[in-house]
């Protein structure tokens, strides 16, 4: 029924849920899985960057960041700016390890053929423009991403692609 299916991750838990949702399908209807995360900009979500600081995905490089001897360099740091440079450089890594982590969920689920594809943009248009370029039968995506008053204030984007995208759209809560 689905050749292609295109789904999208952010990080958040409805994305998560999306993407468990686009394997089951993937693996029972023997369809191609395209993963599509949309490179964030400015101000890192915090569960993002406490994944990101966690797992030390990336060396801090905060603008004026000191180290103290009895404080953690987490929290030491975070006080501080971080330069534009080392924002671009969250945002690349954190999608890269969510586009890495959701790969690895959908192949452990056994879809056989799972690609990814990390671009930058509005999100919208990105998830519609990959699931058109990729000729995709559904697209899968969370109603809820990492950043609610935004999507609250200027429309959500799982809500743009449903209403701009030429095929079906399944959404998960």
């Amino acid at each position: 029924m689905f050749k292609t299916i295109v789904a999208a991750t952010d990080g958040s838990a409805h994305s998560q849920r999306a993407i468990e949702l686009a394997a089951g399908l993937a693996t029972a209807h023997g369809s191609r899985l395209v993963l599509v995360h949309v490179i964030g900009h400015g101000k890192v979500p915090e569960g993002l960057r406490r994944m990101a600081e966690v797992e030390h995905l990336v060396e801090n490089d905060r603008v004026g960041a000191t180290q103290t001897a009895n404080v953690s360099a987490s929290i030491a740091v975070s006080e501080y700016p971080e330069s534009a440079a080392h924002l671009t450089r969250l945002h690349e890594v954190i999608g890269d390890r969510l586009l890495a982590d959701a790969s690895r969920l959908c192949s452990g689920a056994g879809v056989r053929e799972v690609s990814t594809a990390k671009e930058s943009g509005d999100p919208s248009g990105v998830i519609i423009d990959r699931a058109r370029t990729e000729e995709a039968d559904l697209i899968v995506l969370g109603t809820r991403g990492m950043s609610e008053l935004r999507g609250l204030l200027m429309g959500s984007v799982s809500h743009k692609v449903c209403q701009l995208s030429e095929c079906p759209c399944l959404l998960a809560k």
